[in-house]
């Protein structure tokens, strides 16, 4: 009883800088659930509302981006006569007295303001980032190279979903930050089995992502597409996802006479994907730890892939993927023509990818990162 009465007494607040929901969201609001089950009382604030979000037992706060306020509140924050991370919100995060706020931010640049707050409200905070890339380089410069240093430095733990970009993030600051963590993104389709290895005479490729050409580089692959040889072989490259480039790439298909190019909307049932796709391909410019990949990898698919974020964390080139060197439809190109010619052992590699998976998530990542929030929670004051 002392114990259950002591978890209730404990809060934890999350707060997601990110505009909308997308596969970076699903770490901390697992983690969040988790403690739900636990018994902590969980508060969460986001930029944007989601269906997802009523999993968890409280309302969440939902606070505006730039680009969702009046003309009046833009002209506000243009002249710093308001800030975005300010009251009410900062008055509901001092009425709440978290324990320990966890920042999951998309990018390592998303939220000095948030830190900021935390480290001048005297509140315990971690940082979840989900994406470390070079063209954030511009950011970080000489005017707030050191507070970011500073920041960072300040939270009790700072989380990335890969070597690769805890090492970039190391390189932006400058600093070797000591308190930094590699941590691991969920699988949603954690404890399934694997799915039969689709008997179809042509051979499907499926790219599942949210349709967003900078980011998952569609463009580049419906370039690399473009030459004849695609066009005669006896392949179908399937389309996953929604998102702000849906027109577009819509419009390019229709426009560049691909007839084994498709568009086939959202799916929330990866299964179902997987059973009717023999290979994922990936073309990302950017990535953390791709969602599509460890969920592809865990029904037993390989993967062609460029060389970007923890890539090679998870696909061996030649052993249970192929990897394309850089984001380029030149070198997607050279990737998928070395997957076409080794296609008789898309299967072998799929097997190769569950057994890597499986040895890596031996627990959920929720309860991985949890497993650290906990001893941080509980840390005297």
């Amino acid at each position: 009883m002392y114990n259950k009465i002591y978890l209730i007494n404990k809060t934890v607040l999350y707060i997601s800088t990110n505009d909308a929901w997308g596969g970076s969201e699903e770490l901390w609001l697992r983690s969040a659930l988790n403690f739900e089950t636990k018994g902590y009382n969980v508060y969460a604030i986001t930029r944007y509302q989601s269906h997802n979000l009523n999993r968890l037992s409280k309302d969440t706060f939902i606070y505006k981006n730039y680009y969702q306020l009046s003309r009046k509140e833009r002209l506000l924050r243009k002249f710093r006569l308001k800030k975005d991370f300010g009251n009410p919100l900062c008055n509901y995060i001092k009425k709440i007295q978290p324990h320990l706020v966890i920042i999951s931010q998309g990018s390592n640049m998303s939220s000095l303001e948030v830190m900021d707050f935390c480290y001048n409200a005297g509140l315990k905070f971690v940082t979840i980032t989900q994406l470390v890339t070079e063209s954030h380089f511009s950011v970080f410069n000489n005017e707030n190279l050191e507070k970011f240093r500073f920041l960072y430095s300040s939270a009790l733990l700072n989380f990335f979903v890969s070597q690769q970009n805890l090492e970039l993030n190391n390189c932006m600051l400058g600093i070797d930050l000591k308190n930094a963590l590699t941590t691991y993104n969920p699988c949603r389709v954690y404890g399934a089995n694997a799915v039969d290895y689709p008997s179809s005479d042509i051979y499907n490729i499926a790219l599942v992502s949210r349709i967003n050409f900078f980011h998952k580089g569609h463009d580049l692959l419906l370039k690399a597409l473009q030459a004849e040889k695609w066009k005669k072989r006896n392949v179908r490259f399937n389309i996953y996802g929604d998102g702000p480039n849906h027109f577009l790439i819509k419009d390019i298909i229709n426009n560049s006479g691909f007839t084994n190019v498709s568009l086939q909307g959202y799916s929330e049932d990866m299964r179902t994907v997987w059973q009717n796709n023999h290979l994922l391909c990936m073309p990302s410019r950017f990535e953390g730890q791709a969602l599509a990949l460890i969920e592809a990898m865990y029904f037993g698919r390989a993967a062609v892939v460029t060389n970007v974020g923890g890539i090679k964390e998870l696909v061996r080139n030649e052993i249970n993927g192929f990897i394309a060197e850089t984001a380029s439809a030149e070198s997607i190109d050279k990737a998928l023509e070395k997957a076409w010619e080794k296609r008789n052992m898309w299967e072998s590699m799929g097997i190769i990818s569950r057994k890597m998976i499986l040895k890596k998530y031996k627990i959920p990542a929720e309860i991985a990162l949890n497993n650290h929030l906990l001893s941080l929670i509980n840390k005297p004051d």
